[in-house]
């Protein structure tokens, strides 16, 4: 792999200096986000986008037995892609703790019962939170400990191998790996990081045993299954056990609750519009079947059911892409930094990482920020992750400007270009370099 990313020369005294700036922001957000006016504006802010989304969720799954197409699937996939990058992750963050709104405070927020009415995923937002939140956020980088340090996660996997031609390594990543990555390794991965952490904090036996084992660089879904169903170690039970149950709600509400009421609610109505005389409605062109309803034409249950979780199967490769497309590409790249050491939160090192860590994508309004999931903002979220969506889009030039003025690099380009980057590292085309200060060479 060639080392694309250039080491650049930042100080430790340039550090510090940007640090206070920082800090100094960060005092300055605690005093905006008190206000009750900005609280207002904030508030209305996550209002209009989660009625956005829902509605999306609302409309796909109204027309979720129609004959499988993408108008549905995109609806569907959009609804998913919202409540998750947009709402959930915010709220879980505390983006909204400082406000009077009680459901949307961070250790009530999609947990236990909530999970359904709040946010509804492949994990339980407690896994979730433990993952991204605590490993994620404060590991920025540090290749064996960040779990989404894509350089250390990948470096073993086989799409990698430069016995496979390039093109088939890059399509296989931008379409095999992408369209699947949540269910295959993403669920698997954080539910297993949030069992292990709790083993560990026991300081038993068990948890002595636990800490020599080798685990993967990336525990996926069959990693899990095999070891789970056909391994002896009672850890890998367990992690089998609790992957079910954090699947399990996901996997049932999609595939089988919604494709079975919204095919019961269209056979009530059309039995309806049937006893009136009223033909099922259709659209052809050249012979051709554009639109109708259920999976075969036949007007039946099973007809309409298969036809919506054709739909959810549909929207569930698009909402993985939609979502890989969003997140993977603003920490993976060769221009985008690795360290080797440990930081405390909100020091020096922590803002710096934050920065030369991370890569924001070029936005032009709030509807393209919301098709990038907020996560445009990638360098104000990693260095102050607890802002709300609308806060992340408000410091957004303040922070851009302390770069400036310490001369620390800001990177921000089109979402496609950071994915095609981002798909060259995968792929073992590229590499990032680890920083080091120039005053420590």
């Amino acid at each position: 792999a060639s080392e694309v990313g250039a080491m650049i020369s930042i100080t430790r005294k340039q550090a510090a200096a940007f640090g206070d700036d920082m800090r100094a922001l960060k005092k300055e957000m605690a005093e905006t986000c008190s206000s009750e006016e900005y609280q207002r504006i904030e508030l209305h802010h996550y209002d209009m986008v989660t009625i956005c989304f829902n509605l999306c969720s609302l409309f796909g799954i109204l027309l979720l037995p129609l004959y499988p197409n993408l108008l549905t699937a995109s609806l569907l996939s959009l609804g998913v892609f919202g409540r998750w990058t947009c709402i959930a992750h915010a709220v879980l963050h505390g983006g909204y703790n400082h406000t009077n709104r009680e459901h949307l405070r961070r250790g009530k927020f999609a947990h236990g019962l909530h999970r359904l009415m709040d946010w509804i995923e492949w994990w339980p937002a407690e896994s979730w939170v433990y993952e991204h939140n605590k490993m994620h956020h404060y590991a920025l980088g540090e290749a064996d400990r960040d779990p989404d340090c894509v350089a250390y996660t990948t470096s073993t996997m086989p799409l990698r191998s430069k016995k496979l031609p390039f093109w088939l390594r890059y399509t296989s990543i931008a379409l095999g790996l992408a369209s699947t990555w949540k269910w295959y390794y993403y669920a698997s991965n954080n539910i297993e990081r949030h069992y292990r952490s709790k083993v560990l904090a026991r300081k038993d036996s068990f948890a002595r045993k636990v800490e020599k084992m080798e685990f993967p660089k990336m525990v996926t879904i069959d990693c899990v299954i095999s070891e789970g169903l056909f391994g002896t170690d009672p850890y890998w039970r367990t992690v089998f056990y609790l992957w079910i149950q954090g699947v399990a709600p996901y996997f049932l509400w999609r595939f089988v609750v919604l494709p079975s009421v919204a095919s019961l609610a269209y056979l009530q109505l059309f039995s309806l519009a049937a006893a009136a005389g009223a033909p099922l409605p259709t659209l052809t062109l050249g012979g051709y079947t554009l639109f109708s309803i259920g999976l075969t034409g036949s007007f039946t249950f099973w007809s309409l059911f298969f036809a919506g979780v054709l739909n959810n199967v549909i929207a569930e490769v698009l909402t993985n892409l939609h979502a890989f497309i969003a997140i993977v590409p603003n920490h993976s790249a060769s221009d985008l930094y690795l360290f080797d050491s440990k930081c405390v939160g909100y020091s020096d090192d922590f803002f710096l990482r934050a920065t030369i860590g991370s890569g924001n994508y070029t936005s032009r309004n709030h509807l393209t920020d919301c098709l990038q999931g907020y996560l445009n903002y990638q360098i104000e979220h990693h260095c102050f992750p607890y802002l709300s969506m609308y806060s992340q889009r408000y410091v957004m030039p303040k922070v851009r400007a302390l770069c400036e003025k310490h001369s620390i690099p800001y990177v921000e380009e089109s979402v496609w270009t950071r994915v095609h980057k981002c798909i060259m590292l995968m792929s073992g085309e590229e590499a990032q370099t680890f920083f080091k200060y120039a005053d420590d060479e």
